[in-house]
């Protein structure tokens, strides 16, 4: 092997996760899942007597912090916050870590703001030609399916186009950098994942942002948790309906020929005062969840969208008045008080939302309905056929409440 490569096999080597080989398996999902968690690992065991970082690593495009005060004085937990490069995920990204909480030990996983998740874009090599005439306006290049964008990269300036056709020369478009998204990777779904594992007496705390997809955008997310016996595990997957206040254009909202975006309410449905709601192209989310080598919970949600560039506002009619999506999972027996405060809490609407019905609640934001339903995840594995009561959730006491709203 050349220098840079087995430079390159030592590196992958001695930021390797040992169990994380065949913990996806090998379909086209845990492939890809197991490519986004080589983007980070964070390793949580005791030294000096409380809870550390012992290991961390990140690449490109997840970036991990640990700050050492974020909690409460004597507090004994680590806290671990993803960071996107750019803000956000573009098209064809893979993001994600595994983590190792170990035993007697605590853990929290949060973001500093919402996931984005950028549109999926298919760009053309080359670009069309450019009209030798005005500048094309944005509602143009958003019905021939080109951005502003680009439309900057197949051209350095109206005026170098213009030149190149009086010239009788055609403007020849330069190839994709290894920087642009290339066809490739914007053929592919943005991914993202997480894989753990929890030991006894350990409490991992997977409490995000919610996911904010933009128009267009193609998301998939696949999380697996193994727990040992006695362990805990809180975790919120959430998703919002998009950038609410969004109202078309560029930055700030603004629409211009060429400062770039897209007219208000011409490329996309909108709502006066609701902007980009469910006009994402397709938004997958798969959870796993075992205890004690047993799976206890297997929660999967798709929304499909609008296809690129076609009709639009199929999914937001759908969903109505709904503006998040949640599920929230808590197990295990340092889990055991919040289950059971959430479950006492979410009864009346529970019931409310079983009966037809819906809770109205109000905020800043004006008038909205909450709907909700739970289950315990004992009586949900005892009900499985081949399990029965005895099973790891059963005898460890791991109580489980889900909720969405």
């Amino acid at each position: 092997a050349t220098p840079s490569a087995a430079a390159a096999a030592a590196s992958r080597q001695a930021t390797a996760t040992p169990w994380l080989g065949d913990f996806w398996g090998t379909s086209d999902d845990g492939v890809d899942a197991a490519a986004a968690c080589e983007c980070g690992v964070l390793e949580v065991s005791v030294s000096g007597g409380k809870s550390a970082a012992t290991r961390l690593f990140h690449k490109y495009p997840l970036r991990l912090l640990v700050p050492k005060k974020v909690a409460a004085p004597g507090a004994d937990a680590v806290w671990c916050y993803s960071v996107t490069f750019g803000g956000g995920l573009v098209a064809g990204d893979q993001s994600g870590m595994s983590v190792t909480v170990a035993a007697g030990c605590t853990a929290a996983l949060a973001t500093q703001g919402t996931t984005k998740v950028y549109k999926h874009v298919k760009r053309p090599y080359p670009p069309p030609a450019l009209p030798t005439t005005d500048w094309p306006s944005a509602t143009k290049l958003a019905s021939a399916g080109q951005s502003h964008a680009a439309a900057a990269a197949g051209s350095q300036s109206h005026a170098a186009t213009t030149a190149g056709a009086q010239s009788g020369v055609a403007a020849a478009a330069a190839p994709p950098s290894a920087f642009s998204a290339s066809e490739d990777k914007t053929s592919r779904d943005t991914v993202q994942a997480l894989a753990a594992r929890v030991g006894h007496g350990a409490l991992l705390a997977v409490i995000p942002d919610p996911v904010q997809a933009f128009r267009d955008s193609r998301f998939r997310q696949t999380q697996r948790v193994e727990l040992a016996s006695g362990g805990s595990l809180v975790l919120v997957d959430w998703v919002t309906a998009g950038r609410a206040g969004f109202e078309g254009g560029g930055a700030g909202g603004f629409t211009s020929g060429v400062g770039g975006g897209v007219a208000p309410a011409v490329a996309f449905p909108r709502v006066p005062g609701l902007g980009e709601r469910w006009v994402f192209e397709s938004y997958a989310t798969s959870t796993e969840i075992l205890v004690g080598g047993e799976t206890v919970l297997v929660e999967s949600m798709r929304l499909e969208g609008n296809e690129a560039g076609g009709a639009a506002g199929v999914l937001a009619a759908r969903m109505g008045a709904v503006h998040a999506l949640a599920t929230v999972v808590l197990i295990g027996p340092r889990a055991a008080a919040t289950a059971a405060h959430a479950r006492a809490l979410a009864a009346p609407l529970v019931k409310a939302t079983v009966q037809g019905g819906a809770a109205g609640v109000t905020g800043a934001g004006g008038h909205g309905w909450l709907l909700v339903s739970t289950s315990d995840l004992r009586t949900s594995v005892a009900a499985i056929p081949g399990r029965g009561a005895g099973s790891a959730a059963g005898d460890d006491g791991d109580g489980g409440g889900g909720g969405g709203g």
